[in-house]
């Protein structure tokens, strides 16, 4: 048997290791893949048509957004206001929101917070949501106002204990048509 001796005038040939060819054999299958997938994704007639509705719901108020909630000279309860409204411009869609309350704090013991008059429907940390609060028609411009109360039983609150808040007010709106 003979022996083949390579020279080193001979250059050899590189040879891409198995990790190389399956890279490029996942690329290749990848690319296929998408194309003949998106052949079926993108049918479409002539008779399609989509466009974006513009909605826009913003937040207004002209009080101060800190709230102090001091004891009264009966010990009674005390009850302060915080007014606001939501407008829509004459949004393309009908809209639904919620009002989110964020306090500096969490509600002391004693003291309860009411959305004109509906109790408070979920809590996290010092984060306050009044959920399906208002409606908006599409196409009219309105404004809603809210009444956001505070009341302190001061019976139930310890002597020398004085409630002070700092408020922000967030609107989560969604399109329901």
């Amino acid at each position: 048997m003979k022996s083949i001796k390579h020279s080193q005038n001979e250059k050899r040939k590189p040879v891409l290791p198995l990790r190389a060819y399956l890279g490029y054999l996942l690329i290749c299958t990848l690319l296929l893949t998408g194309v003949s997938f998106a052949r079926f994704v993108t049918a479409s007639s002539n008779a399609d048509s989509a466009r974006v509705a513009a909605g826009v719901v913003t937040v207004g108020y002209d009080d101060n957004t800190h709230m102090d909630l001091i004891r009264p000279w009966d010990d009674g309860t005390l009850t302060e206001e915080f007014t606001f409204s939501v407008s829509n411009g004459a949004s393309e869609v009908a809209i639904r929101y919620d009002v989110v309350v964020k306090l500096s704090q969490p509600l002391g013991t004693g003291v309860t917070m009411t959305l004109d008059g509906q109790p408070i429907t979920a809590v996290a940390d010092n984060t306050y949501t009044f959920s399906n609060v208002g409606t908006f028609e599409a196409g009219v411009s309105e404004t809603n106002t809210h009444t956001l109360s505070f009341s302190g039983d001061f019976m139930t609150i310890p002597s020398g204990t004085d409630d002070t808040y700092d408020i922000q007010i967030s609107i989560y709106s969604q399109q329901i048509d």
